[in-house]
């Protein structure tokens, strides 16, 4: 899926990776969105460069998923 390049919120860049991981896998959103932030949170704690951390989370929700 090809996205714009348009200045987007931080929120609304995670609910677009939710719901993608929601449909391409079949699962709910909810599930996923718990999944997602759980991941989210762990990567941030740690974390002193925090420009890729959704896709990070995004990868180990694919994997858990």
């Amino acid at each position: 899926m090809v996205r714009s390049l348009t200045a987007d919120t931080p929120q609304a860049h995670d609910e677009r990776i939710i719901a993608d991981l929601s449909r391409f896998f079949g699962v709910s959103v909810k599930n996923v969105q718990t999944i997602y932030r759980e991941n989210l949170l762990r990567l941030t704690k740690g974390a002193r460069i925090r420009t890729f951390l959704s896709v990070l989370a995004m990868r180990k929700t694919r994997s858990v998923l």
